[in-house]
């Protein structure tokens, strides 16, 4: 048993915990249970409910709180920076640390009870909840946005679902956001497509190609119609802007043989 820092400043709780020999506390680490990755596991509704954590969140909240005197450590990764600061300045942390220790703190209780919520309401056939919390962890930080002049982060909420979230990059330098958002819009555009109609096409042309009069598969003749769309949609723009152009160099060379 231990009383935070803060409570040890108050005089008679100051005396009890002297009474009782209880030293403040000045440093939480708290492992949250594994909900997330148990829920992107598959598991069931009661194992996703056992590893829903009570006591972590709220002493990670009531500590960072507290971050004027009591440093919260919530992710592995924070380790080694807390033991260089415990290390360089004989066993105590600077109120910089604690304050960004206090930030990621909220952050990742926040992100914890987004899950929850969220997972609660697929369980109920909950679509349109009263509260709607969004929570994530961190991906990468981009190169910039949508634009150059805008900053942009890749965030991923645990969902096991294909795609870019979820897929592996083989090789190049890291994705941009336009790169991420074109992506995950082809794949979820492919995944309209009922696999066994790929699969019997990817036969057919292994086999022999479509002759005229065979049957075809709708998905096919439906990629096929917009890529031909495309493909008129992008001649007739450069046959409108070809006048254009041309409009646009007599001009240009009529200004230049104008007397002055």
């Amino acid at each position: 048993m231990a009383a935070c820092s803060r409570c040890a400043t108050i005089p008679s709780t100051r005396r009890r915990c002297l009474a009782h020999g209880i030293a403040p506390i000045d440093l939480l680490v708290v492992n949250l249970y594994p909900f997330e990755a148990t829920v992107a596991k598959g598991a069931g509704y009661d194992d996703c409910i056992e590893n829903i954590d009570i006591g972590g969140p709220a002493m990670i909240r009531a500590a960072a709180k507290n971050h004027a005197d009591v440093a919260v450590v919530v992710e592995a990764g924070d380790y080694a920076r807390v033991l260089d600061e415990l290390e360089a300045n004989d066993g105590a942390t600077t109120l910089t640390l604690r304050r960004r220790l206090a930030a990621k703190a909220y952050a990742r209780t926040a992100a914890y009870d987004a899950a929850i919520s969220n997972w609660f309401a697929a369980q109920i056939g909950e679509a349109t909840p009263a509260f709607r919390a969004v929570g994530g962890t961190l991906a990468e930080a981009m190169r910039y946005g949508e634009n150059p002049h805008q900053t942009a982060a890749f965030y991923k909420n645990g969902d096991n679902r294909p795609g870019v979230a979820t897929a592996r990059q083989l090789q190049g330098k890291e994705l941009s956001y336009n790169n991420i958002n074109d992506t995950d819009a082809a794949l979820n555009c492919i995944a309209e497509f009922d696999p066994r109609a790929h699969r019997r096409r990817r036969h057919h042309q292994a086999r022999q190609p479509l002759r005229r009069g065979r049957r075809r598969e709708p998905e096919v003749d439906a990629y096929e119609k917009a890529l031909r769309l495309r493909s008129r949609l992008g001649l007739r723009r450069h046959r409108r802007a070809q006048p254009h152009a041309r409009r646009r160099s007599r001009a240009r060379r009529s200004s230049r043989s104008s007397p002055r």
